[in-house]
């Protein structure tokens, strides 16, 4: 993305700020370096989506919204500015800690789907829960996963089998997301 390019625009948050943002992201930016030049991801963009609010992010091929994604699931990280999660830094957070808030506190739903061909659509899922700590139940929860998302019955079908697009419901983490304890 050149610097004539925009960032991708955020929608809605319109909400007033009662508690710490979920999200916060403060003078953003993201520089890569190829070969001698550089390319600008984001710049300088600031956002805040609070608690409770549904935020989506809209924006052309190439205007940074996967970039900052990354950023914000501490994939990747800002080469100017501040990103807070939960109203904690990351900046200042261990990968250990940046791992647990992935695995048990946010979801990603990749462009390119994060699946297991060889397995069936409730192994993939269950093999999820399994990486997120989850075994009491866990045949039972990722079944009913699956059937939230439209997708069952059928859970030992191969992904293959499936509508194309469908690989895409049971990847989405609010099924999915780990039960605190």
């Amino acid at each position: 993305m050149t610097q004539a390019q925009t960032s991708p625009s955020i929608h809605p948050p319109s909400a007033p700020v009662q508690e710490a943002a979920l999200v916060a992201v403060q003078q953003v930016s993201r520089i890569y370096s190829l070969g001698s030049a550089q390319v600008t991801a984001l710049n300088n963009l600031t956002l805040e989506v609070p608690q409770g609010v549904m935020a989506a992010l809209k924006g052309r091929s190439g205007s940074g919204k996967t970039t900052l994604l990354n950023m914000i699931g501490g994939l990747d990280q800002p080469t100017y500015g501040d990103i807070r999660l939960f109203g904690k830094f990351l900046s200042q957070m261990s990968a250990q800690e940046i791992t647990n808030i992935r695995r048990h506190r946010i979801g990603f739903v990749f462009q390119s789907f994060a699946i297991f061909p060889a397995f069936s659509a409730l192994e993939n899922v269950e093999l999820m829960l399994r990486i997120a700590g989850i075994h009491q139940g866990r045949r039972e929860r990722a079944m009913r996963s699956l059937e939230i998302v439209g997708l069952g019955p059928g859970p030992t079908t191969a992904p293959g089998n499936y509508p194309a697009g469908s690989s895409s419901a049971w990847q989405s983490p609010e099924p999915f997301r780990p039960i605190p304890t």
